[in-house]
């Protein structure tokens, strides 16, 4: 069992230390859901999500409206991306040990004390187009990681996701990265931004890596060579991300696995580790979907320390499941967190 989920009421292992326990990806906010899905996480990617399924902005108004929020949080791109991170700063306010992380010294807080930190991430950069300095706004307002892309290719750049619900097919053009998209790289790179590449299409993935030098993500995402789909990544795509000390988080979602259970999301983790290291995979669950859409078997975080054992079966070690379960990530950060 993995050790540090004791906070769960999972058992620790004796003589050994709690684990620290990332997760780098949670809409708990678009659905305005509170922690309970993370118990016993200690790093959560909290998204801030404006462009959520078809229909355009009428769709999002729909989305927005099903999911309960007020009127004056759904209007707009803008608003909508808002209004979720005030709830996440209230969240954060109101609920002790859950700290906002905005800084390296917050997250050094989170890990000494094995608490909850809650980092900021833009899943989409709908808010910003048309206004790259909209950027500064967002860091103002803690956001410390962008996707320049969501479920639909936008002035931005390209996107590897089709809509809702045909995730596997993709009849879009790729139009890769715009010029508008190199200046809000731009803005990002001011503020010691980090990049997220989860929704990037090919093309500009590609074109990401080129003309970004800073620190790159790939927060929730599975493995091509298990299962093809657009929306995960190749081994090629691994080893670039692995070859700029970047990290992938692995994602839960089953229609991306190929398969239901756990032992598939444990598939997908060890294949990443064999290709582009232990050193940058991490874990992206993404759990908080308006549908049930995770292995049959994996009910929230309390059930991590199965998968753990499902990943040392595949010949990783303790030591590799810790790392891949949180360490690395809090490594990745503290690096790159100003």
């Amino acid at each position: 069992m993995l050790a540090g989920l004791n906070s769960a009421g999972a058992p620790q292992t004796p003589g050994v230390p709690p684990a620290l326990v990332a997760n780098l990806h949670s809409d708990f906010a678009m659905f305005r859901r509170g922690l309970s899905t993370e118990s016993g996480v200690n790093l959560i990617g909290a998204s801030v999500v404006s462009d959520e399924y078809p229909g355009g902005e009428i769709g999002g108004r729909l989305a927005f409206w099903w999911f309960g929020w007020p009127s004056e949080a759904r209007q707009t791109v803008l608003s909508r991306a808002l209004a979720q991170i005030h709830f996440i700063d209230q969240l954060a306010a109101t609920s002790q040990g859950v700290t906002l992380i905005r800084t390296r010294k917050d997250l050094e807080k989170v890990q000494s004390q094995h608490s909850v930190g809650l980092l900021l991430w833009m899943e989409g950069a709908d808010p910003i187009v048309g206004d790259p300095s909209r950027v500064r706004l967002f860091y103002d307002r803690g956001v410390r990681a962008i996707m320049l892309t969501h479920l639909y290719n936008n002035a931005l750049a390209g996107s590897s996701s089709p809509s809702i619900p045909l995730t596997n097919f993709y009849w879009s053009s790729d139009p890769g990265l715009s010029e508008q998209g190199r200046a809000v790289l731009a803005e990002m790179a001011k503020h010691g931004m980090v990049v997220d590449l989860a929704h990037a299409s090919r093309k500009t993935f590609d074109d990401v890596l080129a003309a970004w030098s800073g620190p790159v993500i790939v927060s929730h995402a599975a493995m091509a060579a298990i299962f093809p789909s657009p929306r995960n990544l190749t081994d090629e795509q691994v080893r670039a991300i692995a070859s700029r000390n970047g990290i992938i988080g692995i994602m839960g979602q089953t229609q991306f696995l190929g398969g239901k259970r756990l032992a598939d999301l444990a598939d997908h983790i060890a294949h990443a580790a064999a290709i582009g290291g232990v050193d940058h995979i991490a874990l992206g669950l993404d759990m908080e979907d308006a549908v049930d859409t995770m292995p049959e078997d994996f009910h929230d975080t309390r059930d991590l320390p199965e998968l753990a054992s499902l990943v040392r079966q595949r010949g990783l070690s303790e030591e590799d499941v810790r790392e891949i379960f949180g360490l690395n990530a809090f490594r990745f950060f503290s690096r790159v967190l100003r």
